[in-house]
């Protein structure tokens, strides 16, 4: 990857910071604050120009036309290019500027196969990405979507699946409240990136079976952090044996979803067995609604012959926790559920009224 640090002018006190001190003012300038300091001089425009193009974000097919405009300027090393600049005084873009984006949040509609296949070539290093779209289905076509959108995450990420890539966020909005659909569209795109570390799914047309998970994991073994939001998690019953399941390095799990927490027996339900057979080194774990406090809902009488224990018990290495009311006492066992845990979230508010918690 490109030094960020490289400048014309060797002699500039500035470029003699050590590269730590260059990093952390980079990453706490304000974009106005950055801007100052391109303009100072041609050695702090090379050394702070790239801190702005870390983490972009394209919204609108206007911006992103000029976004790939400008990488394409700065592979452009001919002298006409740099006596441009000289005459019209302006800040030189730096040579190859798209090596130095490492994060790009970007929606669907906003580019034709032609421009995805200019972005992988001028952005080889991304390391983040986000991409959003929405789900349309025939019987809903008569909301005609914009013409350069894809609908579905794969022709993007069939263009565009850089090796550097570790974090993947994928967000879809349903035009309205549609049947469900299996995963599969999740695993074609993650057969690009065996690599992953981080992975975010937001869809609530997807169905979550355990089967699923597996699957998953298979697909990026390497996964460090995963987050699954909004999907019908239907993690009652499995046909994966015991003795099938492979344990995984996961440390941090997020599983939010208003189907999850719909038994109160929650240390007998197969899921949760699952989940401690299959995360052993689990360090963070979320369990909630989006939504908690709308599907708040009490104990029934008659289902209180169990006993509660504490989730270390369960999961040794957890240090933070982030539930809402899975329909125990909130008295006698919400205090073990949550026991020797240092980072502990409620989100339902008649658990913190209960427990007396701000």
């Amino acid at each position: 990857m490109y030094s960020p640090y490289s400048t014309h002018d060797d002699d500039a006190p500035i470029a003699k910071l050590p590269m730590e001190l260059l990093e952390f003012i980079g990453t706490n300038l304000d974009c106005h604050d950055f801007f100052e300091c391109i303009l100072v001089s041609i050695a702090w425009n090379s050394i702070f120009q790239p801190f702005l193009y870390r983490s972009v974000t394209i919204d609108q097919i206007s911006m992103c036309t000029r976004f790939i405009k400008t990488l394409e300027e700065s592979t452009d090393t001919s002298n006409k290019r740099k006596m441009w600049y000289r005459a019209n005084q302006v800040p030189r873009i730096i040579d190859n500027l798209g090596s130095y984006v490492l994060s790009l949040n970007i929606s669907d509609g906003l580019m034709i196969s032609t421009s995805l296949d200019k972005l992988a070539a001028l952005c080889p290093n991304l390391e983040s990405v986000s991409f959003r779209w929405e789900n349309y289905f025939e019987k809903y076509m008569n909301y005609t979507p914009r013409t350069r959108a894809f609908r579905t995450p794969l022709e993007f990420f069939d263009r565009i699946h850089p090796p550097s890539l570790r974090t993947l966020t994928l967000k879809a909005r349903s035009v309205s409240k549609l049947s469900r659909r299996p995963i599969d569209l999740l695993f074609v795109v993650l057969r690009h990136f065996p690599q992953l570390e981080s992975l975010t799914v937001m869809d609530e047309s997807l169905v979550l079976r355990i089967e699923d998970l597996e699957e998953l994991h298979s697909r990026c073994p390497k996964l460090d952090y995963l987050c699954i939001s909004d999907a019908d998690m239907d993690l009652h019953d499995t046909t994966v044996p015991r003795n099938a399941i492979t344990p995984v390095t996961t440390q941090h799990l997020s599983l939010l979803s208003d189907t999850i927490w719909r038994d109160a027996s929650v240390f007998q339900m197969i899921w949760f067995q699952y989940l401690v057979q299959k995360y052993p080194v689990l360090k963070t774990l979320s369990l909630h609604r989006p939504r908690p406090d709308l599907f708040y809902h009490r104990e029934r009488p008659g289902r209180t012959n169990r006993e509660s224990t504490p989730l270390v018990y369960h999961f040794p290495h957890l240090r933070g926790v982030c539930l809402d009311q899975f329909g125990g006492d909130l008295v006698s066992e919400w205090p073990t559920l949550v026991q020797d845990i240092q980072d502990i979230t409620l989100y339902s508010n008649p658990i913190r009224r209960s427990l007396k918690w701000s």
